[in-house]
């Protein structure tokens, strides 16, 4: 991932995000291992955030409530942030909402991962598949006994 060097209009080009203290953490770290600062990580995860559809962002969890929080204002530029505010207005959510859920999702749950795009030129963030459920793709077969099955659920891939 490369550094992005971009000239801000405080106001017009930063966005506020409200994070749990454990979520900051998680992010911060893993961002300073692979030498980057918080608003060039946001950037590369605005830019691919077209790969998500409107209901991909919408599933995705907001993470659970913390006492200890961390606000951060992230330098974006102007059309992030619109970018954002749109996802934002199409989730009926809020700006800050759509990144603490991204960050959420990439960082801890795993839920979207980068993929490159067909033509290789760009990245773009895509929902991930952590387990397959055979009975909910194709039913049961008839006569086959799920109760044990049901204790005792398969590991995630």
């Amino acid at each position: 991932m490369q550094e992005h060097n971009l000239q801000y209009n405080w106001g017009k080009d930063t966005v506020n995000v409200e994070l749990p203290g454990s979520l900051w953490s998680t992010f911060d770290l893993l961002v300073r291992r692979q030498g980057l600062t918080t608003d060039s990580a946001l950037v590369q995860l605005i830019d691919a955030v077209p790969g998500l559809s409107k209901t991909d962002l919408s599933a995705l969890k907001e993470p659970r409530k913390e006492r200890i929080k961390r606000n951060l204002t992230i330098r974006i530029g102007h059309k992030r942030k619109i970018t954002i505010e749109r996802f934002a207005a199409e989730c009926g959510s809020s700006a800050s909402s759509v990144l603490r859920r991204l960050l959420y999702a990439f960082f801890v749950t795993k839920e979207i991962a980068f993929f490159g795009t067909s033509d290789g030129a760009a990245m773009q963030l895509q929902r991930t598949q952590l387990r397959f459920d055979f009975d909910a793709q194709y039913g049961r077969q008839p006569g086959v006994s799920s109760s044990s099955e049901q204790d005792n659920p398969p590991e995630p891939f």
